[in-house]
Parts: C-alpha cells; structure tokens; sequence
C-alpha cells in the first residue's frame, strides 16, 4: 500500500507540477500577447501619426501654394503695368470696379488662408488691403481725369497709384519670402 500511496502522491505531485508548469506557461503566453499587442498598437499610432503629418504638410503646401497665387495676382492688379495699361487705354468704369471687387475678394481669400494657418502674416495682409483700397481710389481718379486738362491732378494721382503699387509689392515680396521659409521647413520636416 505504500508503494501504491507514492505512486498515488507522485501522480499528484505530476499533476500539481504540470499544472503550475502550464499555469506559469499561460501567463508568459499572455505577457507575451499582450506586448506584442501594446507593440502592435504603438506601431498602429506611429503609423497613423506619421499618416496624419503627411496630410497636414500636403494641406499646408497647399494652402502656402494658394496664397502664393493670391498674392502673385494681387501684386500684378496692384501694379504700375496694370495702371498703365489701364490709364493708357478707354477703360469701361464698370468693368475697373468689377475687377476691383475681384481684387478684394482675392484679398479676403488670401486674409481667411492666413487666419486660420498664418496669424503672423495676417497684419501684413491688412497693410495691403489697406494700400490696396487706395491704389484702386488713385487709379479710378487717375482714370477719370483727363490730363489734357488736369495735368497736375492727373500726375499727382499717378504718384499717389505707384506709391500704393510700390508698397503693396513690397508687402507682397516680403510675403513670399516668408511662404518661401516655410515650404523650405516643411519640405525638412518630411526628410526622414
């Protein structure tokens, strides 16, 4: 009976060893899950994170390119070219404003771009507003005076509209160069 009582207890033993053996094996199995799974999900956010800046540098190229534009167009209708072309011809008053409505709301879109993605540009943009506002006043005097007539008036008024012109450009090109640097910082912040 005795040698039955230790195979009896060795069995048991065998038993109780077996199970903490696969006891212990479970919860290395789960540790192991569950780093695997705590990688996994680290790797889904860096990869998700890494996606969501790709999209935001793609939106902010975007949005720098359409200010660009906005402001190329806005130094050429604000421009001595423009004004000559638009003193030295038979321009229709209806048509001018028509395109000096067209110019402010370039000049909303590119003050609404700078809002919401350049605060630090948006003071600038209001100084060529501004300008702008009486580069178009100077040029409609321009136009509407004759200078057979007036030539003072119609030369003061020339003066007054490449002032406006020369200052919007300056705004402009100092703009630029600043959208310049930040394509160049995100273009940087793309490289591996």
């Amino acid at each position: 009976m005795e040698k039955e009582m230790y195979v009896f207890l060795g069995a048991i033993g065998a038993a109780l060893i077996s199970y903490f053996a696969q006891s212990l094996n479970s919860r290395n199995q789960i540790k192991i899950a569950e780093k695997n799974l705590e990688q996994h999900l680290r790797l889904q956010d860096e990869k998700m994170a890494g996606e969501r800046l790709i999209k935001e540098v793609e939106l902010e190229r975007n949005k720098l390119e359409q200010l660009h534009v906005v402001l190329s167009l806005l130094a050429f209708e604000n421009s001595q070219t423009m004004s000559y072309m638009q003193s030295g011809s038979e321009t229709d008053l209806d048509k001018f404003r028509s395109r000096y409505i067209d110019n402010t709301i370039r000049l909303h879109e590119a003050e609404a771009i700078a809002e919401i993605y350049y605060p630090e540009m948006l003071e600038r943009l209001k100084v060529i507003y501004s300008e702008a506002n009486k580069f178009w006043g100077y040029q409609e005097q321009l136009i509407q005076t004759d200078i057979k007539e007036n030539r003072s008036g119609w030369e003061s008024a020339l003066d007054k509209v490449q002032d406006s012109g020369t200052k919007i450009y300056s705004h402009v090109k100092d703009l630029k160069t600043d959208i310049a640097k930040r394509g160049k910082l995100l273009k940087q912040e793309m490289l591996p």
